[in-house]
C-alpha cells in the first residue's frame, strides 16, 4: 500500500507500507519515469526522473501548522519493472522474542551443564581438550592454518555446499542477455542486488582476461601482453591488473576461466587472509586464542560484502603475508630464519603486486611495509641488530623492485599511451561523523538513499578490541609493536576521515588520480586495525583478574558512547534550512538497521566480560563461553553469505554457479559465418562490452577504466553514445545515423533481443534469429587493405565528417601534413581488401597484393614503438592512420605479407633489470649468510 499526501502547492510526501523504499534503481536503465497527479485541487506534478532516488517518510516541521492533506491519486508508469523489498522482514516482537527465547535456552543449559559439573563425562571432555590445546599450542601454524580454512569455508558456505559461486552469471544484470539468466544456460532466479558493491570488474575484466590468458599460453604459445579483443586493442599485461603470475590465478588459468575455478581461487583467498592474519596476531601478541579468534574473524569482515568478487578481494588477502615477514624476521636467530624472511617477503610482495588490482595493491604495499619498518625499528634489541635486519630487508625490498621491473614498468608505459577515468584528479574522502560505519557499514548504508555499500569496513569485534586498547593502554613487550601499527595508522585515518585537505592530494602527483582515497587507504587501515584489536583483547584477557579491569571497562563503553554520538551528531544534524548545500532532510532508518545496531552496540558491550568470565576458572567460565559464542554470532553474521534469509538487502546471497562461456546458438552462427576478421556488438544492452572476450569476438568497447588515448578521441569526437573513455552502447534508434563510424571500425555483426514484431533494422541485413537475432552489415570496412591514396586531416571531427559525408569506401587518412598531389585523385582511390589472416594473442598477420605505391591500413589500435612489424619478412617502420589505426607505406606493386607483433619497446630493458634483481637478491643472500646472528 502507498500513501500519498499533498504538503502544498508544490509538494507532495510519498509513505510506503511498513517504512519500505522502492528498491535499488540505481544498476535500472533506462531512468524510470512516474507521473502524479494530485486531486482533487489545481495541484499537479508532471513527470519526473527518479532514477537514482528513494521516497522517504514524510517529516513535517511540528513547529509549522499544516493543513489537513487532500487525498491524492498516484498513476505510476514505470519504464521497466521495479523490485520492491519482500516485505517479509521480522518485526520488533519477533526479533525481542526470538533473543528472549534463545537467551533462556542458553541459561537453562548452563544450569543444567553446571548441576553435572562433577559427571564423569565433563572430566573426559576437559581432559580431551586439554589435550587438543596442547597439541594447537604446540604447532600453532597448523591450527591457525585450520582456523582459516574452516572460517573460510563457513562463511561462503553457500558457494561450497550450495552450487552458488561468486561469479554467478546472475549477479550483474547485463552480460550477454539483459536480466535473468543473463547467460545461456543459467537458471531463471532474481539477479543479485549488490548493493553497490562492483561485482562487474570481476565478471567481465578479470575472468575474461584469464580465459584470454589460457588461449595465450596453451593455444598460441606466446605470452599474454595484448588483449585484441577490446576497444580495437589495449594492453592486457600491461595494464597492472592481469593477475599473471600470481600462484593463486595459475587456477583460473589452466581452467580456461572457469567459474569453480575463480570460485576455489576466492575461497582460498580467503583462508589465506585468515590464515596469514591470525599468524601476525600471534607474532604479535603470543597467544594463540585471540589469534584464532581474529584470524576466523577476518573471514567475517565488511569488506568482503563491499568487495564481494572484487580483484581487491585478492589484494587485500595477501596482505598480511606482506607483513608477517618483518614479524618473523624479529624473532629470527639463525641465518635461515634470515633468509626464509627475506625470501618470503620478496614473495608476498609479489604476490600483492599481481593480485588484480593497481591502486589499492601498490598502497596495501606501501604501508604494510611501513609497519614492517616500524616494527624493526622499535624492537627491543641493540641497534647494530637492528640494522643487520633493516638492511636485510630493505634489500630484499630493493631487489623486489628490480624483479618485478617487468610489471610496473609496462605498467608505467601503458599509462603513457592511455587515458582513463582517473586522470583528472578528484578526492573522496569519509566525514568523520561515520567513524563507526568503518567497523560495521550498516551505519553508512542506513544513511544513503539506497542503503547501499559505499566503502570498506572492519566489524565490531575490531571496534571493541580498538577501544580496549586506546583506553587501557598496552603492557610489556607488545608496546612497540601496538606504537609501530598506531604510527602508521594516524596518517592514513587523517586521509581516509578528510584531515587532510582534498586540495592537496589532488595535487599530489599520483595521488589525485587515486580517486577512492577511503578506500585505497582504508584497505591497509583495516588490516592495521584488525592487529591493534588483536593486541587490545589480548590485553583485556591479561588483565582480567586485575582490579583496574572495571575502570577500563567504563572507559571503554565511554568510548564507545562517544563514537556513536559522533554519528547521531552527523546524521540526525538539521542544518539552517537557507544553506542549499546542506542536507536538511530527517535520518530515516530501516526496520534492520534499528535492530541490528541494538544487537551489535549489545554484544561489543558484553564481549569484554565473556573474555573475562573464560580467563577465570570457576562457575562463570562456562557462562564466559556461552556468552561468548552469542556475542561473536551477532557481532558477524551479517557479513557471510547465506542461500536466503529474511533480510537479503543487508547480507550477501550469492546466486547459482554456471558457465559464463556456455555456447550461444547466436553466437555460433557468427563465428561460423566468416573466415575474415571482424567486429560484433550488442545493441541496447545486449553483450555487455568486455563480456564479448569471454565469448572470443572482438568488439569496439570496453567497460575498464582504461584505454587507448587515440582511441578515446576517436570515441568522443563521433559522439558514440554513453562512451566515458570507450563504454560504448548503442541504442538502436541510433544505428542510422552512427552507422558510417560503426561500419569504419569494423562492426559487422549486430545483436539485440528477439521481440515479437520489431521492425528491421535499417541498413543491416538479416543473419539469423537464435536465442538473439543477428543482423550483419556488409558496407563494414575490411580489417586490413591496400589504399594508393592518402588523405590528411587536422583535427578529430575532420576526420569523423568524412567518415559521415563520404562515399563509405574504405579510405586511408593520415593527421597533419600535406596530400602529395601526385597521388590519384580522392574519389578515384583504389582499395584492396587483405586475405589469408592469420591471429594469435600479439600477432596479425595478412596478405594484400598491392597495384603500386601506396599504404596499407590495419584496423588495429595503434601504440608508439610497441609493434614489431615486417613486410616479406624485412622489418619495416609504421605509422598512425585513421586516427587510432596502424599503417604501413609500400613503395612497389605486388604480394604483400605484413606481421604486426605487440612487443613493449620496454620489454628488454625491464627484463634485463629483472636480472639485475636476480643478481641483487643472490647478493643479499650471501652476505646474509656470512653474518653473526644473535
Amino acid at each position: 500500500m502507498v500513501e500519498v499526501a499533498s504538503a502544498g502547492p508544490t509538494q507532495m510526501s510519498v509513505r510506503l507500507d511498513e517504512g519500505h523504499g522502492i528498491d535499488d534503481w540505481r544498476d535500472q536503465q533506462p531512468p524510470v519515469e512516474f507521473a502524479a497527479q494530485l486531486q482533487p485541487g489545481p495541484e499537479t506534478v508532471g513527470t519526473t526522473s527518479a532514477a537514482g532516488s528513494m521516497f522517504r517518510p514524510a517529516s513535517p516541521n511540528p513547529a509549522q501548522s499544516v493543513p489537513p492533506a487532500p487525498t491524492v491519486t498516484v498513476e505510476w508508469r514505470p519504464a521497466q519493472p521495479i523490485f520492491l523489498p519482500a516485505g517479509d522482514e521480522p518485526s520488533a516482537f519477533e526479533v525481542a522474542a526470538d533473543f528472549a527465547v534463545l537467551t533462556t535456552l542458553l541459561l537453562g543449559l548452563q544450569w543444567m551443564l553446571a548441576r553435572q559439573a562433577e559427571a564423569p563425562w565433563r572430566r573426559k571432555m576437559r581432559a580431551l581438550l586439554a589435550r587438543w590445546a596442547a597439541v594447537a599450542t604446540k604447532r600453532p601454524a597448523v591450527s591457525l592454518a585450520l582456523v582459516g580454512i574452516c572460517a573460510a569455508v563457513a562463511s561462503s558456505y553457500p558457494v561450497v555446499f550450495a552450487h552458488k559461486s561468486f561469479v554467478s552469471p546472475n549477479a550483474f544484470p547485463y552480460l550477454l542477455y539483459t536480466g535473468s539468466p543473463t547467460v545461456p544456460g543459467v537458471p531463471k532466479e532474481p539477479v543479485e542486488n549488490a548493493k553497490g558493491s562492483d561485482v562487474a570488474a570481476t565478471l567481465v575484466y578479470s575472468l575474461p582476461n584469464s580465459a584470454l590468458e589460457y588461449d595465450a599460453i596453451f593455444r598460441d604459445h606466446e605470452f599474454p601482453f595484448w588483449n585484441r579483443y577490446v576497444s580495437t586493442g589495449l594492453p592486457l599485461f600491461g595494464q597492472g591488473q592481469s593477475m599473471l603470475g600470481n600462484p593463486l590465478h595459475f587456477l583460473g588459468i589452466a581452467a580456461n576461466g572457469a567459474a569453480w575455478a575463480w570460485d576455489l581461487k576466492f575461497l582460498l583467498a580467503k583462508a589465506l587472509f585468515s590464515f596469514g592474519l591470525g599468524l601476525c596476531v600471534w607474532l604479535l601478541t603470543r597467544r594463540l586464542g585471540v589469534s584464532a579468534l581474529l584470524g576466523a574473524s577476518g573471514a567475517w569482515i565488511g569488506f568482503f560484502a563491499y568487495r564481494m568478487n572484487h580483484p581487491a578481494f585478492f589484494s587485500m588477502s595477501f596482505s598480511p603475508w606482506v607483513l608477517l615477514p618483518w614479524l618473523t624476521i624479529i624473532a629470527a636467530n639463525d641465518r635461515r630464519s634470515m633468509l626464509a624472511a627475506v625470501f618470503g617477503l620478496q614473495l608476498a610482495d609479489w604476490c600483492e603486486l599481481t593480485s588484480g588490482t593497481a591502486k589499492e595493491a601498490c598502497m596495501l604495499l606501501i604501508f604494510m611495509n611501513a609497519v614492517g619498518v616500524l616494527v624493526v625499528l622499535l624492537e627491543q634489541n641493540p641497534w647494530s641488530t637492528r640494522i643487520r635486519r633493516l638492511v636485510a630487508m630493505i634489500g630484499a625490498s630493493f631487489c623486489f623492485l628490480l624483479l618485478s621491473a617487468p610489471h610496473w614498468l609496462l605498467f608505467l608505459d601503458a599509462l603513457r599511451h592511455g587515458v582513463s577515468w582517473y586522470d583528472t584528479p578528484v578526492a573522496y574522502q569519509l566525514p568523520p561523523g561515520l567513524l563507526v560505519g568503518f567497523f560495521d557499514d550498516i551505519f553508512s548504508q542506513d544513511f544513503t538513499p539506497l542503503e547501499v555499500h559505499t566503502h570498506p569496513s572492519a566489524n565490531f569485534l575490531v571496534l571493541a578490541g580498538v577501544l580496549w586498547l586506546v583506553v587501557g593502554g598496552v603492557q610489556g613487550t607488545r608496546r612497540r609493536a601496538a606504537g609501530a601499527l598506531a604510527w602508521t595508522a594516524l596518517p592514513l585515518a587523517a586521509l581516509v576521515f578528510g584531515v587532510v585537505p582534498p586540495a592537496w592530494i589532488k595535487a599530489a602527483p599520483f595521488l589525485g588520480n587515486i580517486y577512492h582515497i577511503f578506500n585505497t587507504f582504508g584497505l591497509p587501515l583495516i588490516i592495521i586495525l584488525l592487529l591493534l584489536a588483536g593486541i587490545g583483547l589480548s590485553e583485556c584477557l591479561d588483565q582480567s583478574a586485575a582490579p583496574q579491569w572495571k575502570s577500563t571497562y567504563g572507559r571503554m563503553v565511554i568510548g564507545l558512547l562517544c563514537v556513536l554520538a559522533l554519528y547521531l551528531g552527523h546524521t540526525q544534524a538539521t542544518p539552517v534550512p537557507q544553506l542549499p548545500s546542506l542536507n536538511v532532510e530527517l535520518p530515516w532508518h530501516s526496520l534492520f538497521f534499528l535492530h541490528y545496531s541494538v544487537v551489535l552496540v549489545a554484544a561489543a558491550l558484553a564481549f569484554p566480560w565473556a573474555l573475562r568470565w573464560i580467563a577465570q576458572p570457576g562457575a562463570d567460565h562456562l557462562a564466559g563461553i556461552i556468552l561468548a559464542g552469542v556475542c561473536l554470532f551477532g557481532l558477524h553474521f551479517r557479513h557471510g553469505m547465506y542461500v536466503h534469509t529474511r533480510f537479503d538487502d543487508y547480507v550477501m546471497t550469492p546466486r547459482t554457479a554456471a558457465d559464463l562461456a556456455a555456447p550461444s546458438p547466436a553466437l555460433e552462427r557468427i563465428r561460423h559465418h566468416s573466415d575474415e576478421p571482424y567486429r560484433t556488438a550488442g545493441i541496447d544492452l545486449v553483450m555487455s562490452p568486455d563480456y564479448n572476450a569471454l565469448a572470443r569476438l572482438e568488439s569496439i568497447g570496453n567497460l575498464d577504466s582504461f584505454t587507448n588515448a587515440y582511441y578515446s578521441a576517436l570515441v568522443r569526437d563521433a559522439h558514440l553514445p554513453n562512451s566515458a573513455t570507450a563504454h560504448i552502447f548503442l541504442p538502436e534508434k541510433a544505428l542510422p545515423a552512427l552507422k558510417p563510424v560503426l561500419d569504419f571500425l569494423n562492426l559487422r555483426y549486430y545483436l539485440r533481443e528477439r521481440k515479437p514484431g520489431q521492425e528491421p533494422l535499417p541498413g543491416l541485413a538479416p543473419l539469423a534469429a537464435e536465442d538473439l537475432e543477428v543482423d550483419e552489415s556488409r558496407e563494414a570496412w575490411p580489417r586490413a587493405f591496400f589504399s594508393d591514396h592518402v588523405a590528411h586531416y587536422g583535427e578529430v571531427p575532420e576526420l569523423v565528417s568524412l567518415l559521415q559525408h563520404g562515399d563509405g569506401r574504405p579510405f586511408a587518412a593520415v593527421q597533419g601534413g600535406e596530400a602529395d598531389p601526385k597521388q590519384a585523385a580522392f574519389s578515384a582511390r583504389q582499395i584492396v581488401p587483405a586475405s589469408q589472416y592469420r591471429h594469435s594473442t600479439n600477432v596479425t598477420e595478412f596478405t594484400v597484393n598491392a597495384p603500386g605505391p601506396g599504404i596499407i591500413v590495419l584496423g588495429e589500435a595503434f601504440e608508439e614503438d610497441n609493434f614489431r612489424v615486417t613486410l616479406n619478412g624485412a622489418p619495416v617502420p609504421y605509422l598512425r592512420v585513421n586516427q587510432a589505426f596502424k599503417g604501413v607505406r609500400v613503395e612497389h606493386a605486388g604480394p604483400c605479407r605484413l606481421r604486426f607483433e605487440y612487443w613493449p619497446h620496454l620489454l628488454g630493458l625491464s627484463l634485463w633489470m629483472s636480472a639485475a634483481g636476480a643478481l641483487c637478491t643472490a647478493t643479499l643472500a650471501g652476505w646474509i649468510t656470512r653474518q653473526r646472528v644473535a
